[in-house]
């Protein structure tokens, strides 16, 4: 039988996170999708891409180009704003965004993919799933002074599709 609660009557309060963005200092500000990227080798039908979005956390004083880099034997990125540099001898490629005081607040999608071994000539060896690191930094020499020397670090999650097995993502 329902009974009228009372002030003293406690209900179990859902725990929830909070994350605060200082719009007063600068930043660089990556928003990954479904809380983590995530990507498995394969095609348009077997693969896995993900995607992340980048913008900056306030008004630049001026242009502020950000260099990303990420280990091209592992993964492939894509936007259309994106301007790609040579791949240096660590095997790192660079990609190139700039953001100006009329659109640092406007997120721009990067679609990440894992390069598949077949394109590489190393089809059929097993590998464990990794983490393959994304670094966005701000290249200093054409860039806002008060972003200067600033980076984030970006982290995904890499699964190979030349052993059988099953991902599942929650």
């Amino acid at each position: 039988e329902p009974r009228d609660r009372g002030a003293d009557d406690v209900l179990p309060q859902p725990v929830s996170g909070v994350h605060v963005l200082d719009n007063d200092a600068p930043g660089i500000v990556i928003q990954e999708s479904n809380g983590g990227t995530l990507v498995l080798e394969g095609n348009a039908t077997t693969g896995i891409a993900d995607n992340y979005t980048l913008r900056l956390a306030k008004m630049p004083t001026s242009d502020v180009t950000i260099d990303i880099a990420y280990d091209a034997g592992q993964l492939t990125l894509a936007n259309a704003r994106l301007t790609f540099g040579a791949t240096t001898a660590d095997g790192k490629a660079h990609a190139f965004i700039t953001f100006t005081a009329a659109n640092y607040n406007q997120a721009v999608t990067i679609a990440v993919s894992a390069t598949d071994d077949s394109a590489l000539g190393i089809e059929q060896q097993r590998e464990d799933p990794g983490i393959s690191s994304i670094r966005h930094s701000v290249v200093n020499a054409s860039s806002a002074n008060e972003y200067d020397n600033l980076s984030e670090l970006l982290g995904v999650e890499v699964h190979d599709d030349d052993t059988a097995g099953v991902l599942v993502r929650q």
